[in-house]
């Protein structure tokens, strides 16, 4: 997947902060699956291993997530292209689907996303009528492809949410939902979201690219403790560090004799 270019350095000679938001949104940042979940693949399913790793040169997406996707995308057609991703919130739900989408893409799917927002009990309007604007499904309709990725589906009361799944089977949509526990009748939980240490790391690395300014493990640590391991907010507490680390670098820098 392609990502915001590299901040730059300012004449001053101070660096753009890589924890902004625009480098941290979802969409910019690929997501990392777990060291423990890789491995289960590699030793559950060596031949979609060795399948990544030669995607991986024709994709623009690390090892790590395009092996993640292959392994969702197959656990997502084994449940009748439904299913969930739960995880607490700012755990990484919304920076997978963003992931997971663009890899959905590459292989032929067509993804309609769709972002629930606080207390948004109800499907949106726009959104009702895209779906209710496609043809109804018939016994000769070919396979599922075309998906719904609704982010935030708990914000859903029950009601609307029982009437979103019908309207899917109805068109012969795919449905996948993010949520931060388990939700009835919304397909079984494919993936759960958990930020860890060396989930953290590799975001971390990938931020800051060969900048010499590298957080130390103990501040690290510290934050995810402090922030109870939500990663955005981790990444809020790394771009009040940069700018700390900028501000001393401009104190400390030799004023040109005049």
């Amino acid at each position: 997947m392609s990502r915001a270019d590299t901040p730059s350095y300012a004449e001053a000679g101070v660096s753009l902060n890589p924890f902004s938001a625009e480098y941290v949104q979802p969409g910019e940042i690929p997501y990392f699956f777990s060291p423990s979940f890789l491995e289960q693949v590699r030793l559950s399913s060596p031949t979609l291993y060795a399948q990544a790793f030669v995607e991986s040169f024709r994709y623009k997406f690390p090892l790590s997530t395009l092996i993640g996707c292959k392994t969702l995308n197959e656990k997502l057609a084994d449940a009748g292209i439904r299913g969930q991703i739960i995880g607490p919130h700012g755990s990484g739900k919304s920076t997978l689907i963003e992931s997971f989408a663009e890899y959905l893409g590459l292989t032929g799917f067509t993804v309609i996303k769709e972002t629930l927002h606080n207390n948004q009990r109800s499907v949106p309007r726009s959104l009702s009528a895209k779906l209710s604007a496609l043809p109804d499904h018939f016994p000769d309709t070919p396979s599922k492809k075309t998906l719904l990725i609704l982010d935030g589906y708990e914000q859903l009361s029950f009601r609307n949410g029982i009437r979103l799944i019908r309207l899917c089977r109805r068109k012969n949509l795919g449905l996948l939902v993010t949520a931060h526990s388990p939700r009835l009748f919304a397909g079984p939980v494919l993936y759960r979201t958990e930020t860890s240490c060396d989930t953290l790391q590799k975001i971390v690395s990938y931020l800051i690219g060969e900048s010499k300014f590298v957080p130390g493990d103990s501040l690290l640590s510290d934050l995810r403790g402090k922030h109870k391991k939500n990663t955005r907010a981790i990444l809020d507490g790394l771009y009040d560090w940069w700018e700390k680390v900028q501000s001393l670098r401009i104190e400390e820098k030799p004023q040109k004799p005049q």
